[in-house]
């Protein structure tokens, strides 16, 4: 079982003795987890750290504040990054490397909602909101890293339901 605080991350066995622990500081910590692989990143700031059942295997600081996270059963991350003007979705190997970047900008691609990684991270999908002369509409894109080398391989856009992060999975 892994538990999680602003203060740090532990994993501990069925009757309850810390197999691990890391101590960090966050201001809003959330939490991801897919087969032995945990992500523990800081909503709003700029840390990640992924952790498997052994316990910390990397360390990610990225450059613009993270708003979501999530890990694939083969360790690696996905990350929405957004600034003032444009947002990155980023990928990460279980030992923090950057493996990609999809710049997404408000105008063209659209605001990243929520994002979905496959189990063994070789596609992407990433709801995006877009606003346009005042209505909303979804568009889902999915990115296939294996076949189309990360270009957007499938997508959708309607103005009915909004997608978020909820209904992406």
């Amino acid at each position: 079982m892994v538990k999680y605080s602003k203060d740090g991350v532990a994993m501990t066995n069925k009757s309850g003795s810390v197999l691990w622990n890391q101590t960090y500081e966050m201001a809003s910590p959330t939490m991801t987890s897919a087969g032995d692989y945990v992500a523990v990143g800081d909503i709003g700031a700029n840390t990640i750290y992924i952790f498997n059942e052994y316990g910390q295997l990397g360390r990610v600081s990225t450059d613009v504040p993270i708003q979501e996270i999530q890990i694939s059963e083969q360790g690696v991350v996905a990350a929405v990054l957004s600034d003032t003007s444009s947002n990155y979705i980023n990928l990460y190997d279980k030992q923090g490397n950057s493996l990609g970047s999809i710049k997404a900008s408000l105008e063209n691609t659209g605001y990243p909602l929520a994002i979905a990684l496959s189990p063994d991270a070789s596609k992407l999908a990433v709801s995006y909101l877009i606003v346009k002369s005042g209505s909303m509409q979804s568009r889902i894109v999915a990115y296939d890293f294996f076949r189309c080398g990360g270009r957007p391989s499938a997508g959708y856009a309607g103005t009915g339901r909004i997608i978020s992060k909820g209904s992406v999975s």
